[in-house]
């Protein structure tokens, strides 16, 4: 269900909240800039401000398709900026979409997010009491949103840090009590969050290089303020990917170091038996050979009160050389 706010915004942090979009085309004409926030809106919704902030075809397109890149595109009458903010949560990196059109007189924020985690909710109050300069202009206020995004990305960096430290723990503790499938997703969400700080990182040098028809030269100190942060998040995620490599490199280590004790285990028990049978095979053969009744009818069957000792001493001292015998070769 689309939700839209409006607001008109004056310098000297002077805010309005508007009722109705017919309330906002008026203010448009009037001092100040306008700020309207559609969250998850269709395409009817969008499309209503195509024609009074003159709004090309091809951004409306892009901010209703999930799967495009985050860029910045510069158009006669404004400025489209595609960000994307991050939530880690229950062990899972959540990506939500945040588009942004900037104009002269006006800001359109669109964004699409569960009820739950309503972005305007949670950004309203960051933006409206905690930085005097947010209503100067529609750049400014730009800053303020992006400023926060990328405070959010730093939240979730942790996160996914203490992440790393936890299964790093268990790894230690219990080669077998960590999950390679964790491990794996861990991965891919570090790498998934990589690639848009990385994608995001060029966004704000193409700003900072004072190219932008719609930022000004007064708020470009604080777009590059920004810009060092996010360099500051492109290192932080360069850590938590080594981390997360080296928690591989651990952690097969350990499988393989199983592996091999298990292996040992085995030659160990396979020598032992190995042994065994060397020492029996020889009396097995004897035994077999010589039964009760063919050593009766070699010694003769008066004599077997003799022969029987006598035949079983000839055994055990052919078995003690044998494990004599294995134990100077030194296969015992």
């Amino acid at each position: 269900m689309a939700i839209e706010n409006y607001f008109h915004l004056l310098p000297g942090k002077q805010f309005k909240k508007l009722e109705t979009r017919e309330d906002v085309i008026k203010a448009l004409s009037l001092k100040g800039f306008v700020w309207i926030d559609l969250e998850s809106p269709d395409l009817q919704s969008l499309t209503h401000w195509q024609e009074p902030l003159q709004l090309f075809q091809m951004s409306i397109d892009d901010c209703m398709d999930d799967n495009h890149l985050q860029k910045i595109n510069e158009f006669p009458n404004y400025t489209f900026i595609s960000f994307n903010e991050h939530l880690f949560e229950k062990k899972i990196l959540i990506q939500r979409e945040i588009n942004f059109f900037i104009g002269k007189n006006f800001l359109l924020t669109v964004h699409f997010s569960e009820p739950e985690n309503y972005f305007f909710k949670r950004l309203d109050t960051e933006i409206m009491f905690k930085k005097s300069y947010t209503t100067d202009s529609p750049d400014f206020l730009l800053h303020s949103i992006m400023d926060y995004i990328v405070d959010s990305k730093l939240e979730v960096i942790e996160k996914i840090e203490d992440e790393v430290g936890r299964m790093e723990d268990e790894i230690l503790a219990s080669g077998n009590k960590a999950k390679s499938s964790e491990l794996l997703e861990l991965r891919r969400q570090i790498i998934f969050l990589r690639k848009d700080i990385l994608r995001e990182r060029e966004i704000m040098i193409k700003i900072c290089h004072n190219n932008q028809t719609h930022i000004s030269k007064k708020s470009l100190f604080h777009f590059r303020e920004l810009y060092d942060h996010v360099f500051r998040l492109c290192e932080s995620i360069e850590v938590c990917r080594e981390m997360n490599t080296s928690l591989m490199e651990l952690y097969l280590s350990q499988i393989s170091i199983k592996i091999s004790n298990s292996a040992n285990q085995t030659n160990m028990v396979m020598r032992r038996l190995t042994v065994l049978m060397t020492i029996f095979s020889p009396l097995a053969v004897l035994t077999g050979f010589f039964g009760m009744s063919e050593w009766t009818m070699i010694t003769g069957s008066e004599n077997w009160q003799a022969s029987f000792p006598i035949f079983f001493i000839a055994m055990c001292t052919i078995g003690a050389a044998n494990y004599l015998l294995l134990r100077k070769w030194h296969w015992t």
